[in-house]
This record gives structure tokens, sequence and C-alpha cells, in this order.
């Protein structure tokens, strides 16, 4: 060690020997650069669960505010019978705006990180024609149980999730990976990862806006309607708008434009109802330590 004299701070200036401040190399480790964190603490699960939690409720208010401006689409054009193509044009900008404020929405609430480490895998898709980009691998939450011992068990199993959105068609899906083994306080971690497969969910939030269908023989307006979108026609903007206000399908089958958002918004609160019972569970272990 040299101080501004580029003299060496281990000696003093009397050219006598003094403490010495000089360090060895520290170990280097590659687990330390990938996820192998050591956040399993009481306090650190606790706060995960809370964003993890939170996550989950964001990404429900965002599909309420996604509801809420197609409500007030499908309003404008319930009311308004002489729509034109220009009208039609910004009603279908708007929305396709409305469809951009919730994937930014979404994924903000997805990003969830502990001391600058993810907590859920995520990640985001845009494709035109075919996608790519698989589903992130689901995650564990670990804790350390017991005081002064080293005995990791899994509280929870964390799901990847994917936003996928397709720039041609509008159509935006979120896909979780996800295992079904609800059972808590599993001792050997490397055995519930080989004894569990992971499925994929998939919930289409934002339906095609392409018909890809010939609705001529229908009681649709227009004729010829094929390979359209359904901002071409009154009738069939209304019925997309009406599902997705009702978060449900038309009993038309042929008009039928297949969002899922009631049950993505089952699968949240589902999802919700779990990791507050994680929670639960750490806060009876932090009691009975501190017993």
């Amino acid at each position: 060690m040299k101080n501004c004299n580029n003299q060496c701070s281990c000696i003093n200036p009397n050219n006598k020997p003094a403490l010495c401040e000089c360090e060895y190399l520290k170990p280097l480790s590659i687990d330390s650069l990938f996820s192998n964190n050591n956040d399993y603490e009481i306090c650190d699960v606790l706060d995960k669960t809370k964003k993890i939690r939170n996550s989950f409720f964001t990404i429900k208010t965002a599909i309420k505010n996604y509801i809420d401006e197609c409500t007030i689409l499908f309003d404008e054009m319930v009311s308004n019978s002489s729509l034109n193509y220009e009208m039609l044009a910004n009603m279908k900008q708007r929305y396709v705006n409305s469809i951009n404020n919730l994937i930014l929405a979404i994924y903000s609430a997805i990003k969830v990180s502990y001391n600058n480490i993810a907590v859920l895998n995520s990640a985001y898709s845009k494709f035109s024609c075919k996608e790519y980009k698989c589903v992130p691998e689901s995650s564990l939450l670990k804790l350390k149980k017991y005081k002064n011992q080293d005995n990791i068990v899994v509280v929870a199993q964390l799901p990847g999730i994917l936003i996928q959105y397709n720039e041609s068609s509008k159509e935006v899906q979120l896909k979780f990976r996800v295992c079904e083994n609800n059972s808590l306080d599993v001792c050997n971690i490397d055995s519930y990862k080989n004894n569990n497969t992971d499925t994929i969910k998939k919930f289409k939030i934002g339906p095609s806006i392409l018909t890809n269908i010939d609705l001529s023989d229908n009681d649709i307006s227009d004729n010829n309607l094929s390979n359209m979108n359904v901002f071409d026609n009154i009738d069939l903007a209304r019925d997309f708008m009406e599902e997705i206000v009702n978060n449900c399908d038309l009993d038309n089958d042929v008009s039928s434009f297949g969002n899922q958002i009631c049950d993505l918004m089952t699968y949240l609160d589902d999802s919700i109802i779990k990791i507050e019972n994680v929670h639960k569970y750490v806060v009876q272990i932090c009691k009975i330590e501190s017993s």
C-alpha cells in the first residue's frame, strides 16, 4: 500500500516496521455470479412474499385498467350508430395504445427483485410471425428454517412468466410455467426438482384483431371480410369489445374471439392466496423460533 508520497504505508517515516495493511487476494467463485444468493432467512422470505403478492395484484390492476379503457370504446360504439371508417381507425389506434399500456404495466409488475436479484423469472416476447422465446423456468422460494442450522427448505414454487405479443394480430398472451405440487417443507431440494414436472398455463388477454374467417354468410353488413381486422366492421368491433368488457366469449361461436381474462383473474387470485399462505407459514416459523 502506498501513500501520497509513493511510499509503502506499512513502513513509517523512520523506516521502522508498522502494522501491515496489505491483503491477500480474495478467492474467486464462479457460483457467486449465478443466483446463488443466501437470502433464505425469515425476514428475507417475508419480504419476498410481499413483493410477489404485490406483483400478482398489480397484474390484476393492469388488466382492470385495460378493461376500463375497452369499456369506454365499447360505450362509444354502442351510442354512435354512424361510425365511419376514419372513426373506427381512430378507435383501433386507441385500442392498440391500451394494449401497449397493458404490456408495460404487466412487465413492470413481474420484474420483481430482492437485493438486486430477480425473484420471479420473467421475459417479454414481441414477434410478427413465429415465436421462438420459451417460457422462463420456474424457481424455488427457499427458507432457512431453524436458527444456527444449515437447514434450507422449499416453501413455494414460483412461476416463470412470459408476456407474448404478436405485433401483427395484436394478440397478447400471458404464460406461466408452474408446478402442480403445492406441498411445503421439502427438505431435499434436488429431489424436489427431479420429482416434479413443470406445466405451461396460457391465458389470452388481448384476442387477435384479425378475423381470418369468412363472415359473408352471417348477419354482417359488409361482405367478404376474410383476413380483415375487426375494426373494419362496426358490428364485429362491438362484439370484440363486448367480449373483453364482459370478460367472456359471446354465445355466437362464429364471432367468438377467445379471451381468457376471467380464467386469468381466477388464477391470479389463487396465486395470491397461495403466497399469502406461505407468508403465514413463515410467520408461524418465526414465532416458534422466537418462543
